[in-house]
């Protein structure tokens, strides 16, 4: 303000100095003092009149923007009270579900206990059961190797008699076709000739003794590979359980290959089919130049096997016969066995058209391969 007011002051001396010099009339000394006086106090005014009007408005505008703050302020403050209020409410929500969660964690943990508690008292109880059992199992494989020892001695002593009564037969029959001979040197044969051949035929075709007994007979590969094909891990205990009659007597046999160091698998294998009773059979495994391997003479085995055991009469028209293979190069042993009326059923999945009219059912392995698998592969091949 201090510059204004000395613009002002500068600007009116030379306004009246102008003044003087272009009028070139004399003026008084003291009427030009009270002039200046005058202008100068004038512009004063007009400038602290001008001032008053800016500060009068810087006043309004301060006054405006006090009453903004105030206002802004008042709602910050109400924000800041309903901000406050629902933290509060989402801190107790928030507190409630994890009381919630807590107490929901302690009931799990609880359950949890008392399962482990009854898991435990069941496991023991199974155990328990389970040892009782093998010890009743252990007692009836002993029993039973007991009367079965029993009964072939009684059956080899039977047999004993019996063949000597064939022989005292035969000795008969000899003598009394000796007889027959004289006699026809000096008469004509009459109706009331023996025949000794039938007679020889009639003591010879005696029943056995023994009672019905099924011979179940396995080819390992060929079996193995048809689960492959329905996309199943055979179960042999099942398999064994499925094929084994309801009642009376019956023997495994499985004819597989092996290495000529067998793997690890293939003692597990063989370990778990003695464990069940199976008569295994091994033949060796014959690798080839293209990579592939194959079983070398597991079929000629199982069909010498079978043959011997039917011509010999280990096997008889009042046993059964189970073949466990679908592969047509049994159809030769088929034949024998079929000659003997001995009841056969064949298991397999495609059994091949050459054995068709030498077995006397099928059962096929589509039907039971649920029944027979350990599980279900993820694939099939």
């Amino acid at each position: 303000m201090s510059n204004r007011l000395l613009n002002a002051g500068i600007c009116t001396f030379l306004g009246l100095t102008s003044s003087l010099i272009v009028g070139s009339d004399f003026v008084e000394e003291k009427y030009l003092s009270g002039a200046a006086k005058a202008g100068f106090i004038g512009t004063v005014a007009t400038i602290i009149k001008s001032d008053k009007e800016q500060q009068a408005k810087l006043d309004k505008k301060y006054s405006t923007a006090i009453k903004g703050q105030e206002y802004l302020y008042e709602q910050f403050n109400d924000f800041k009270q309903v901000a406050q209020k629902n933290i509060e409410k989402l801190e107790i929500s928030y507190q409630q579900q994890i009381d919630n969660l807590a107490q929901q964690l302690s009931a799990l943990q609880a359950e949890n206990a008392e399962n482990k508690l009854d898991i435990r008292a069941l496991s023991l109880l199974c155990n328990r059961k389970f040892k009782a059992l093998r010890t009743e199992l252990d007692q009836f494989k002993v029993d039973s190797d007991r009367d079965r020892q029993q009964i072939q001695l009684k059956m080899q002593s039977m047999g004993d008699k019996l063949n000597h009564r064939v022989a005292k037969i035969d000795a008969a029959i000899q003598q009394k076709g000796a007889e027959i001979c004289d006699c026809s040197a000096k008469k004509k044969p009459t109706k009331s000739t023996i025949d000794k051949p039938q007679l020889v035929q009639k003591v010879t075709n005696l029943p056995s003794l023994r009672p019905p007994k099924t011979f179940i007979l396995i080819d390992q590969a060929n079996f193995y590979h048809a689960c492959q094909k329905l996309g199943i891990e055979p179960d042999y205990r099942a398999l064994m359980l499925q094929l084994m009659p309801e009642e009376g007597k019956f023997e495994m046999r499985i004819y597989l290959g092996v290495y000529d160091r067998p793997s690890k698998q293939q003692k597990t294998l063989i370990q778990e089919l003695e464990n069940l009773n199976y008569q295994v059979f091994t033949l060796p495994i014959d690798r080839r130049n293209d990579g592939t391997q194959k079983v070398v003479g597991d079929d000629v085995k199982l069909t010498s096997d079978l043959v011997e055991m039917v011509s010999t009469k280990e096997i008889t028209s009042q046993d059964k016969i189970v073949l466990v293979t679908g592969d047509g190069d049994y159809f030769p042993a088929l034949e024998k066995v079929k000659q003997r009326d001995i009841d056969t059923t064949l298991v397999a999945r495609y059994p091949s058209r050459r054995l068709n009219g030498f077995v006397s059912c099928y059962l096929y392995l589509d039907l039971i391969k649920y029944d027979i698998s350990k599980h279900q592969k993820l694939y099939v091949a």
